[in-house]
């Protein structure tokens, strides 16, 4: 259950719903996934930040720090599967498979932001975004 006052956790989690369901993207406008990658990466670094300015949210931030990490990391093996391949990559296995293990490290963090919309106190987000 997503509660709603933890909203910037919330919106980042449609925001990975929505660059993973771009996937025909991948294949087509990779530059454009990267930049929306680099901006979704932005926007969970804020939310890492205002976390590890609460002492008793060590672990959430740590947990959150482990996804992205993750996922800038298949980003680059996704990139360097398929940057000989293009512009047929959609059509090379190893790049196929790359996307998949990419999509997976997606999933695993959208799956970490719901956790934590759940587990993280409403009152963690009071005065986030004000700054």
């Amino acid at each position: 259950m997503l509660s709603s006052a933890n909203s910037p956790l919330i919106d980042a989690l449609h925001a990975v719903r929505e660059w993973c369901e771009a996937r025909e993207a991948f294949w087509t406008h990779r530059s454009n996934q990267a930049v929306r990658l680099r901006e979704l990466r932005w926007q969970l670094k804020e939310l890492l930040v205002w976390l590890e300015l609460h002492d008793d949210q060590e672990e959430a931030a740590s947990r959150l720090d482990r996804a992205v990490e993750e996922l800038r990391e298949k980003w680059w093996d996704f990139e360097r599967a398929c940057e000989s391949a293009a512009p047929r990559a959609v059509e090379e296995p190893r790049c196929r498979e790359a996307a998949d293990v990419l999509l997976a490290a997606a999933d695993k963090l959208a799956g970490v932001l719901e956790e934590l919309s759940d587990e993280i106190p409403d009152s963690i987000w009071q005065g986030y975004g004000d700054v």
